[in-house]
């Protein structure tokens, strides 16, 4: 989820953009630092997957349960020996202007995934192609975590990954643990900490550097949300941003241009049409951007829930006081 194309070009071309930390040495750097307990705010959807085939745990049968709530323990046990206090975020209902993206996608697995596997085990085979079909059960993992291993659970009650970083904000944590590129455009200064590269014999993991690709594409940190909607992202479809796209990038090809080229495009494109820096700023000129650059006023207000949702204004934030 988030702005397609984002992570690989984090991980293969922007330089300082991605790199490893130790997980120990973050840690003690953020108790030194700030006299607290280190915590981790885990955006649980994205580590269950991490989890379940880090493990070479089967899932055509129906999935090994009894494994992976060992699974579970040794990712619990590995950052509470270091004596980081761990906050398990959970998805509740889809948000309204998401559920279109999410029931798109959701028929999209069906499609690719389940069908596919279910026609290769009814001819007695196992299906082709078994890792870009991986596709988990249902496997209580709120259950498993709350009322097995008594670790602090939060069902979200607005966009998890919006009430992630409100929390993780909130009581100053060290990092966000997570899989999704909305994370290296919100207005937080926690690092992002990638699950998808989390390596528990190491205890090592990759950082998306948000600074960093700010300054390669040329622009300011407080700008990324302007760049996330002339980029596309869950809400404003790509579609939508086509000939924008070809226009600012300059393609002639077919098809669609290069993320990279696009990213330092729209990079440049705001410079020189000199966007404000600040949230309430960017806010006022919502309208223009919903008339030159989609060419549908209407689009204005899709394209301020985008932007307040960056900067965690949106109308389903509230403050994460759980306990």
């Amino acid at each position: 989820m988030g702005i397609r194309g984002l992570q690989n070009f984090l991980e293969k071309d922007c330089p300082g953009g991605f790199y490893e930390v130790k997980i120990s040495e973050l840690a003690s750097a953020h108790e030194y630092r700030t006299g607290m307990q280190p915590v981790v705010v885990v955006d649980t959807m994205s580590c269950i997957n991490m989890i379940y085939s880090s493990n070479n745990l089967d899932w055509v049968c129906g999935g090994q349960f009894k494994e992976y709530v060992e699974a579970w323990g040794q990712f619990i046990e590995s950052f509470v020996k270091l004596g980081i206090r761990l906050i398990f975020v959970i998805d509740g209902s889809s948000q309204v202007a998401k559920r279109q993206e999410w029931v798109k996608r959701r028929y999209q697995t069906m499609t690719e995934k389940v069908y596919p596997t279910f026609d290769s085990l009814k001819k007695g085979a196992l299906p082709r192609n078994m890792e870009e079909r991986f596709c988990l059960p249902n496997l209580q993992t709120k259950h498993i975590l709350k009322n097995v291993f008594n670790c602090e659970v939060i069902t979200s009650e607005m966009e998890a990954d919006e009430e992630i970083v409100i929390l993780a904000n909130e009581l100053n944590a060290m990092g966000i643990l997570a899989q999704d590129s909305d994370y290296v455009v919100y207005q937080t200064r926690v690092p992002y900490l990638s699950s998808q590269h989390l390596n528990l014999s190491k205890l090592t993991t990759m950082v998306y550097d948000r600074d960093k690709f700010a300054t390669h594409i040329g622009i300011q940190v407080t700008q990324l949300p302007i760049f996330a909607v002339l980029a596309g992202n869950d809400i404003i479809s790509r579609d939508d941003l086509h000939h924008f796209h070809r226009w600012v990038s300059n393609h002639s090809g077919k098809g669609r241009p290069y993320f990279g080229d696009v990213a330092f495009s729209i990079g440049q494109f705001i410079l020189q049409e000199n966007f404000p820096k600040q949230r309430d700023a960017i806010l006022k000129i919502v309208p223009k951007m919903a008339q030159e650059i989609f060419n549908d006023k209407g689009k204005a207000e899709e394209i301020k829930g985008v932007i307040l949702g960056y900067f965690l204004q949106s109308k389903e934030s509230k403050p994460s006081n759980p306990w």
